[in-house]
């Protein structure tokens, strides 16, 4: 793979990442033969040319049907104020939320961010939308942190590249603080980040094509993540501890959850990145017994080409140019490019 070639898979997981959390991990024993779950992402196209993306929660029913149900509620990081709306009420009406956050608490999570540049909600107000933690209402005493700490972070990194390979010096947690520094605004691409908003915020024109690219390139990747860091070995490890060790986290928390629940109606709700539902689904299914019941979808944003003055053929071209260029990211099946 090229340099160029990897800057730019790079690039794609790392807006995937900061966006929605996406990423899949590899079932394997009896959950291959399970059937895999359905998506939590999907783009609505309306006649009229408007794309929206659309987050689902799903409800699961427990194996004895006398336990509370629980609740996957995947989320993007960026939304209309009537998106996080409808799902405050929805996470307000259950009994528990385990909620995403590194390091986070109730009363610091909003405040984290406060006085500081943060990518997320910096391209939100660029784009006309809403950032997650501005927008949601984490102070409720049903709400709880499920998640691990930066700390933990660092030291699964650490173990994860001394098993790879013990005798290399590398800096374990060297994807981990170029993502946070992207976030942050600092360093090279931090700058460049800050310089992008900049461009988005002047030009409209410019955010309707941000937000159509940002749709398409969300359900394309969304369950491909693991396959396009392939040949990157630290953005694998990356992806496995935000991915998978937070997961762990979180079914540990649901089971804790489940049994301290006392209220008949009352039920369990997890809130995270859309990207990290799949495999919260599998276990859920493998480990706990759980089963689909049904789905809700809320719609995140929307926009229409035609607002930027992009035909219909202009459309579907870059969509077709995503398209590609995904495919080009992917390995051949000989394992060489």
């Amino acid at each position: 793979m090229s340099t160029h070639l990897r800057d730019t898979t790079l690039a794609l997981v790392f807006a995937a990442i900061l966006l929605a959390g996406c990423a899949t991990r590899q079932p394997s024993g009896p959950e291959v033969a399970a059937a895999p779950p359905k998506p939590y992402l999907r783009v609505a196209r309306e006649t009229n040319g408007t794309v929206t993306l659309e987050t689902a929660a799903r409800m699961f029913q427990p194996p004895s049907k006398r336990g509370p149900a629980v609740c996957l509620v995947g989320v993007t990081h960026l939304g209309t104020a009537s998106y996080y709306s409808a799902l405050q009420g929805l996470l307000n009406r259950q009994a528990c939320v385990l909620f995403e956050g590194v390091g986070a608490t109730n009363k610091q999570f909003r405040k984290r961010i406060e006085g500081q540049f943060h990518l997320q909600d910096a391209l939100a107000r660029a784009l006309g939308l809403e950032f997650q933690l501005n927008a949601i209402d984490y102070s409720p005493s049903h709400f709880r942190n499920s998640d691990l700490t930066p700390a933990q972070i660092h030291e699964l990194l650490g173990a994860a590249a001394a098993e790879d390979d013990p005798d290399a010096e590398v800096d374990p947690g060297n994807e981990f603080n170029q993502l946070l520094s992207v976030m942050e605004g600092s360093g090279l691409f931090g700058g460049l980040a800050r310089m992008g908003v900049g461009f988005l915020a002047a030009s409209p024109r410019l955010q309707v094509v941000t937000k159509v690219m940002l749709i398409e390139l969300l359900s394309e990747v969304s369950a491909d993540m693991q396959e396009l860091a392939a040949g990157a070995p630290g953005l694998q490890r990356l992806l496995e501890v935000l991915i998978e060790r937070r997961d762990e986290v979180v079914i540990r928390d649901i089971r804790a959850a489940v049994a301290a629940q006392r209220k008949p109606y009352g039920g369990v709700a997890v809130f995270y990145g859309a990207g990290h539902m799949s495999d919260l689904e599998e276990r859920l299914r493998s480990e706990l017994g759980y089963k689909p019941a049904e789905d809700s979808w809320f719609p995140a944003f929307s926009a229409n080409p035609g607002e930027a003055g992009l035909s219909e053929r202009e459309t579907e071209w870059l969509r077709r140019l995503l398209r590609s260029q995904m495919q080009g990211l992917r390995p051949s099946k000989t394992g060489s490019r």
